[in-house]
């Protein structure tokens, strides 16, 4: 889960109080070298260096993110603080009864923290999407793309899509992107937001995918 997440530590940089000191070019430095490490291409025989590339630019887009940044310092905090209480040892009744109403209030104020922040975190993936993602034209449908599944399938698709199919399909480009997208890369990004069926990766146009959802609602939401 992303509130278990430690997004300092994602980029190597220093977490806690002393993070939440850190400057905007203090965090790109940190991208930059992190980047370069983890980038896939340094990394041909990771299965997961696509997934873990992604992970690291999310943990960045979140600290360049002023209201989430600010909602992650403040749950580091609390749970510090969380932290902090359950070593302290009561002595009296009354200070043991004042602790027990005072953990309770923080344990609201964690949560609230908590909700806020995975809104903020779904806003930044939903704008990585909206980045790449264009609607499936139609029109377009006539188009034969050489399929590149998740499961490693090969075929066709497009001409062979009825109006239903099409209705749950997704046109996803991207330009300039400092890796190229993979199968499982869209998959993890576009499942986030419902059920994923597929992808088809044109092996003729470089940028340009259709995504496939199983339902007409998780195409809706985009």
């Amino acid at each position: 889960m992303d509130d278990d997440i430690d997004h300092y530590l994602v980029l190597g940089l220093p977490s806690g109080e002393q993070g939440s000191r850190l400057t905007e070019e203090d965090i790109r430095k940190a991208h930059r070298s992190k980047a370069l490490e983890l980038h896939p291409d340094k990394r041909p025989g990771d299965q997961n260096a696509t997934a873990n590339f992604l992970k690291m630019q999310t943990s960045y887009q979140i600290l360049m993110d002023g209201n989430a940044r600010k909602l992650l310092d403040d749950l580091l905090r609390a749970k510090q603080q969380k932290h902090d209480s359950k070593r302290r040892r009561l002595d009296e009744r009354e200070r043991a009864s004042f602790y027990a109403f005072d953990t309770t209030a923080k344990a609201r104020s964690e949560e609230e923290i908590i909700r806020k922040f995975k809104e903020e975190v779904d806003r930044i993936r939903k704008e990585e999407v909206d980045r790449i993602l264009k609607n499936f034209n139609s029109a377009e449908a006539s188009t034969p793309l050489k399929k590149e599944s998740v499961s490693g399938e090969r075929g066709s698709a497009g001409k062979c899509a009825n109006v239903d199919d099409m209705e749950k399909m997704l046109r996803a480009s991207w330009e300039n992107a400092v890796f190229e997208y993979t199968a499982h890369s869209l998959r993890e990004i576009f499942e986030a937001f419902g059920e994923f069926k597929d992808v088809v990766i044109s092996k003729k146009k470089k940028g340009l995918s259709v995504i496939v959802m199983a339902t007409k609602e998780a195409v809706v939401s985009f």
